[in-house]
């Protein structure tokens, strides 16, 4: 499982760090930035993964480098924590994604 944050040592950073503490011990978690333009090449040499949890709304790009690689079974899962009315773009950018976590009441 790949865990994909925006800057380090903030909030999606520690969301990250967290998630992959409390992974199943039989979950191989790689965490790593993604945002503003960390390329797919930028992952560990030959890494592969079953899931993609990107917390950058940046799935349509993922899934086209995904895709490029030949990843096309790979899940990618993204993540939305803001109000419904404040950021309602980010909620459009789930688009590309397979599945969403939403943790918040009003969104």
């Amino acid at each position: 499982m790949r865990l994909q944050y925006d800057v380090p040592q903030w909030a999606y950073f520690k969301r990250c760090a967290a998630l992959a503490k409390y992974a199943p011990p039989d979950f191989a978690v790689d965490t790593g930035a993604w945002h503003p333009c960390v390329s797919i090449d930028s992952w560990p040499a030959g890494a592969r993964y079953d899931l993609i949890m990107q917390l950058v709304p940046d799935h349509d790009r993922v899934r086209a480098e995904l895709d490029a690689r030949g990843m096309h079974d790979t899940l990618i899962v993204g993540g939305l924590n803001v109000g419904f009315g404040h950021h309602i773009e980010r909620l459009r950018m789930q688009a590309g994604a397979d599945h969403v976590v939403i943790n918040n009441r009003d969104c």
